[in-house]
């Protein structure tokens, strides 16, 4: 009898702390693995196309999605499975705009779905040139009058005339935060509750290429600008986010991995990534008070991992309020837990009706970065979702976040080879599955994936 060939991984992501770890789960813990690398994209010639000779046994990729070669992967049969670290079709989860049109349309149809209340108000906005607003502000006509109250209520402040909508209950400045639809790691993100700021940022995205090469002040916080983005996303900003750490914003970086076609796994360990200044709403144009993503903070001198990044099980219990209190329970945080569990329920739920948008395929996965907001009353408000997320964020004293959630996810691929090797659909068995990841979706169930809880 002739032994099967031994299974090949190829490893070619380009940040050396994943790499490392991969090469050692695959050399190590993971036995009968042929391990190939592919050197970083800084190392290669750019003119040269990346090639994957195909192997006698199974193959599975771990690449830049750049790299990543969808004729193989497309032409993968469960006799020779070719396994690929991303969906090759996936921008109506990952592209902002995208996904807003896809929330929407599923609580159209699902109105008592959590995403009604954890996705802020979402509003798609194109534009090619600032002398267009109008026609923007035009087709989202919910902005352009909280703009207007905002000027009213100002005016009435000044004056000390009650004007009609200052006079309603409850009334308050609106405010909004701008994001491209494409750019992650806070790139071009921008706050404004007035016409006149909001004109501002878009003029800033339409100077010319020579004023970008102007010479930023240091002390300013401020983020990538871009010329060619003409799409983003307008959402109501929460403005009362729960505040620790000396009054400071914070999100959570929560790692979820998708698989095969699908299921999907939130891993248990999550980050907390602090925003360095005191939070106000005095100046939204200070972005070290508003961001909280640590790659906007680490190449300035003052950065300190050790007040940017937290635990969201083990550290935040112990940090404390304005007033010096326990903010968050044991039973608060396993209540937020649940609340992303659902979100990431409904989501997938949405994002898998949306074919054009979203393809799973049985011989692909991926890793995915999902930010999460707590409000000051403990409610959970997604904000983006991101491909490839950017690891370094853990920083050094959390490293084994990372390795752990790739030693857990490299067990469920290996996993879902055998399985599509098979020919095998049926969902990964409860005992097969990591203790750290906890499944919050499954295309073969048509309702609520077991243990997610529902919050109507």
């Amino acid at each position: 009898m002739v032994d099967s060939p031994s299974p090949t991984v190829v490893i070619g992501l380009d940040e050396p702390y994943v790499r490392a770890i991969l090469d050692r789960l695959f050399k190590g813990q993971l036995e009968g693995w042929t391990v190939k690398s592919l050197a970083p994209t800084h190392e290669r010639d750019p003119d040269t196309p990346v090639s994957v000779t195909p192997t006698a046994g199974p193959l599975l990729l771990w690449l830049e999605y750049e790299d990543l070669d969808w004729d193989l992967i497309f032409n993968s049969t469960p006799s020779r499975p070719v396994l690929a670290n991303a969906y090759c079709i996936r921008k109506g989860l990952i592209r902002k705009a995208q996904m807003a049109f896809n929330i929407h349309k599923y609580v159209a149809k699902n109105p008592d779905s959590i995403l009604t209340r954890a996705v802020p108000a979402t509003f798609i906005f194109e534009l090619d040139h600032p002398d267009y607003l109008d026609e923007a502000l035009n087709e989202n006509f919910e902005i352009d009058q909280a703009l207007t109250q905002n000027a009213q209520l100002r005016e009435a402040q000044g004056t000390g005339v009650e004007t009609e909508s200052a006079g309603k209950a409850g009334s308050e400045i609106q405010r909004f935060i701008l994001k491209p639809s494409l750019t992650g790691r806070g790139a071009g993100i921008h706050l404004f509750d007035t016409r006149e700021g909001l004109e501002e940022i878009l003029e800033s995205y339409f100077e010319d290429d020579s004023d970008d090469e102007e010479v930023e002040d240091e002390d300013t916080w401020s983020v990538d600008q871009g010329t060619q983005i003409r799409e983003w996303v307008v959402q109501a900003y929460v403005d009362r986010p729960l505040l620790l750490a000396g009054g400071r914003k914070f999100h959570i970086r929560a790692y979820v991995l998708a698989l095969g076609a699908v299921e999907v796994f939130l891993w248990r360990d999550m980050l907390c990534l602090f925003a360095p200044h005191r939070y106000t709403l005095d100046d939204l144009t200070d972005h070290g008070v508003h961001l909280t993503n640590t790659c906007l903070q680490t190449d300035r001198p003052e950065f300190d991992e050790s007040r940017a990044v937290y635990s969201f099980w083990d550290d935040l219990p112990t940090l404390t309020n304005a007033q010096g209190e326990q903010a968050l329970t044991r039973e608060a945080l396993e209540a937020a837990f649940d609340q992303m569990k659902a979100v990431l329920h409904d989501l997938f739920d949405a994002v898998m009706s949306e074919t054009t948008t979203f393809q799973a395929r049985q011989n692909c996965f991926e890793l995915f970065g999902f930010d999460f907001l707590l409000d000051e009353r403990y409610g959970v408000h997604l904000l983006e979702a991101n491909a490839f997320p950017d690891f370094k964020q853990t920083g050094t004293r959390l490293q084994p976040v990372v390795e752990g959630l790739f030693e857990a996810s490299a067990q469920l691929v290996a996993r879902q080879l055998e399985r599509y090797q098979s020919g095998g659909t049926e969902p990964l068995p409860e005992e097969a599955i990591p203790p750290k990841l906890h499944r919050v979706f499954n295309k073969a169930l048509l309702g609520r994936s077991a243990g997610i809880p529902s919050f109507p």
